[in-house]
């Protein structure tokens, strides 16, 4: 999931969304260039969202023919005020965007004034998505005039980028860096007021956190009485079964124990296995989900998703498994030396932001222990503090941790560690013995053998759908079923 940094300065809060810095509040980005922002930001500030994240899109827009950018970030327009709406038109060749009114609108837009532009000095953010979702609108032709525009100009962004590149790390000396967070889409999008705060987002993550337990709390409970039901009625029509046969009768007494003890072993076991089953159910279901923006793509056994022989994806990372190491997938390395096949297979995953582990204080965990194992991380001394946050360096009240550890190192920024998630131990599910007194039989001395036979087959039936493992496996089976028609759902 895309992840926002939000820098607080004396000045403000800002933020990068799609290339635009951009203060919570205002109408309009800033330009990064400028003298404003310099002193807003403060020279620390400067130099990190600068030399990190590089937001350029406004001065794209100012060089730019067309009056229009596309962007497929919703989140910018939670951040800005100033929303319009816009429809295309096609004159002279080129589109143009326009502004109407809200019922006659297409696209959400924000209207950039600019003081520096080849053409108007009216131009706007358009989200990609049309306004009604139910209304298909192809963008192919506004990108190829974009990506057309953009090319024009590359000469003078670098020209640009250069101009305001005028100090160094080493001009900071005495400038204290600014307190930077990472905050998540879906939480980004769910601020309603400024300033953020940790505690702001920690509330919503509690709140959140809640919905999820009560969510999958109905989801248990819904897929328990599901499975019980489909028990109850499987044992219910060996019942009747037997009550038809006349020949049965004279053991019905035991058939009715064995098939009381059937009922009540089933309900005893459905309750273990909902206890212990479902929580391990639901955590292979999210490690599945993560790293890929659909379903298109397909999560093997161990969620490693090969690209290509060279080329994997663990645990929101790039990996070349041939050198074991991680990549950056916006690395000038790679985007040369990737094929095209392989750089268009990473486009279909949320790959983990390389600026938030070089911004990141503390260490960066990482659950999927095959992202360690590929790279043959080695175990290192790592310390936890009490919300179980851990550090690379000791403090009071900090325990010592042996964790593999993946260290990195960016220029200016020293050295960052990505370590192996601290995952506590599950309580072991407990398999029952089944009751083998289940298996005693006493017919009467007249009974026909082949009664006696076909009565034990039923029973033995009886008796195995109420095992630990039937009713394992049926509940497995009707979870797969709840999850393939929840992701339809999604789908469609």
């Amino acid at each position: 999931m895309k992840e926002y940094p939000v820098i607080t300065v004396t000045g403000g809060q800002f933020t990068i969304v799609d290339g635009f810095l951009l203060q919570w509040g205002k109408q309009f980005p800033s330009d990064i260039s400028s003298k404003h922002a310099k002193g807003l930001l403060t020279p620390g500030g400067w130099y990190v969202l600068r030399n990190t994240y590089n937001p350029i899109s406004l001065t794209k827009m100012q060089l730019m023919e067309s009056n229009f950018l596309l962007t497929s970030d919703i989140a910018l327009f939670h951040v800005i005020t100033g929303l319009v709406y816009v429809r295309f038109v096609f004159r002279s060749g080129k589109y143009f965007c326009r502004r109407v009114t809200k019922q006659s609108g297409t696209h959400r837009a924000c209207l950039i004034r600019l003081e520096r532009v080849m053409g108007g000095k009216v131009k706007y953010i358009v989200y990609d998505k049309p306004v009604k979702s139910d209304f298909k609108y192809d963008t192919t032709a506004l990108r190829e005039q974009q990506l057309r525009d953009i090319s024009k100009i590359e000469p003078m962004l670098e020209l640009r980028s250069n101009s305001i590149t005028d100090f160094s790390v080493d001009n900071l000396k005495g400038f204290e860096m600014p307190d930077i967070m990472f905050v998540s889409e879906d939480i980004l999008l769910k601020i309603k007021s400024y300033p953020i705060t940790r505690d702001k987002i920690q509330h919503i993550r509690d709140s959140e956190e809640k919905c999820k337990a009560e969510e999958l709390g109905k989801l248990g409970r819904q897929l328990l009485a599901y499975t019980l039901g489909r028990s109850e009625w499987r044992l219910k029509k060996l019942k009747e079964y037997f009550d038809s046969k006349e020949e049965f009768q004279p053991m019905k007494e035991d058939f009715t124990n064995v098939w009381d003890k059937c009922k009540a072993q089933t309900e005893s076991y459905l309750k273990d296995i909902g206890k212990y089953v479902y929580s391990k159910l639901i955590k292979e279901w999210y490690k599945e989900t993560r790293g890929t923006e659909s379903s298109i793509n397909t999560i093997s056994e161990r969620y490693i998703n090969t690209i290509s022989e060279r080329y994997s994806i663990v645990g929101g990372f790039l990996v070349d498994v041939v050198g074991r190491k991680l990549v950056n997938q916006k690395s000038a390395n790679f985007v040369l030396t990737a094929t095209e096949s392989e750089r268009k297979a990473i486009e279909g995953y949320y790959l983990q932001d390389w600026n938030v582990i070089k911004l990141t204080k503390e260490v960066f965990p990482v659950q999927e222990k095959e992202l360690f194992d590929i790279v043959g991380a080695s175990k290192e001394d790592m310390w936890e503090d009490k919300n179980g946050v851990i550090y690379n360096k000791y403090s009071k009240g900090r325990k010592k941790k042996k964790l593999r550890c993946i260290s990195l190192h960016f220029n200016d920024f020293g050295w960052k560690h990505i370590c192996e998630s601290i995952v506590e131990e599950a309580e072991p599910e407990p398999v029952p013995k089944d009751e083998g007194t289940l298996f005693h039989f006493q017919f009467k001395k007249d009974t026909p053998f082949c009664v006696q036979e076909e009565y034990i087959l039923l029973v033995k039936d009886l008796r195995e759908i109420s095992t630990y493992a039937s009713q394992r496996k049926y509940y497995v089976n009707y979870f797969a079923r709840f999850k393939d028609m929840f992701e339809q759902s999604l789908r469609q």
